[in-house]
């Protein structure tokens, strides 16, 4: 049964914050989904959550064949609902298309059994070149250093905004203060921690800091950029004309307000850096 999902009311002194808050409340109820199948076997203690629609490129690089984790893709529209091979596919039933992150959110507010069944998640956009032997990889990382986030590196050819999240060459493992969201992995101790944090951005922008300062401060651990596993990043990220960002100033978002936002909120800097 799905439920109605409140963005956390938390003190701020940001302007309009109350209005901000009212329209992420009002998306992230329109954010609906419908269970389409479940054919998990239940011994994967990884899984990897996608949406996925027109231009989602995962076709590239994701087949049936055999993976220790499981994937969970969420179909915002319906060119791949029948034909993505993914373990647990889920369709929109609501009034917004959703995000990454409001989806995600409603996934494990709607299956909280969800959250102690994994314990390792990678979030994933579609737009990202990748190998299933790679995410293979990164989860067994994640595992030998104890990691409670983390990201793969970025190839020098990606679309990036943080050029220190690009391969470096000599490295199979540097520490920052966050990561970034487009391949956004993390344990299951710090979404513990951080799970509201995925109720109070639409866009998404403010999670990845937020995140990395709740799992520095909460759990004791630095959060980690690959350097030994790359992946693309093969869409431009276009502010004005792109896809998601019409999309968001359609629904009244403003990825900076929201960043503004949760920066008022949990006190961190806005900018990554090695640690």
């Amino acid at each position: 049964m799905q439920g109605k999902i409140t963005p956390v009311m938390l003190p701020t002194n940001i302007i309009a914050a109350d209005s901000l808050i009212a329209i992420q409340g009002d998306l992230f109820d329109g954010t609906r989904m419908k269970l389409v199948h479940d054919s998990r076997k239940g011994n994967a203690r990884a899984a990897v959550f996608m949406p996925c629609g027109s231009g989602s490129i995962h076709e590239q690089w994701l087949t049936s064949g055999d993976r220790s984790w499981d994937m969970i893709a969420y179909c915002y529209d319906n060119t791949y609902v029948d034909s993505i091979q993914a373990d647990m596919v889920y369709r929109r039933a609501g009034s917004f298309n959703g995000t990454k992150f409001s989806s995600f959110a409603r996934l494990i507010s709607d299956n909280p059994d969800l959250v102690e069944a994994y314990d390792y998640w990678m979030l994933l956009d579609n737009d990202i070149l990748t190998t299933m032997n790679d995410i293979e990889r990164l989860f067994h990382i994640m595992v030998e250093h104890r990691l409670d986030l983390a990201q793969p590196s970025l190839t020098n050819d990606s679309y990036c905004a943080w050029p220190i999240f690009k391969q470096k060459n000599g490295s199979d493992l540097r520490y920052v203060n966050a990561v970034e969201i487009m391949s956004f992995m993390f344990s299951r101790q710090a979404i513990m921690h951080g799970m509201h944090l995925f109720h109070q951005s639409i866009s998404g922008y403010g999670i990845d800091l937020a995140f990395g300062e709740t799992v520095r401060k909460k759990l004791g651990t630095k959060p980690a950029v690959i350097d030994a596993v790359s992946v693309r990043h093969t869409k431009e990220i276009d502010q004005f004309s792109g896809k998601f960002y019409t999309m968001l100033r359609d629904a009244s978002i403003s990825p900076m307000d929201e960043l503004y936002h949760m920066q008022r909120l949990y006190k961190f800097d806005i900018r990554f850096f090695e640690i």
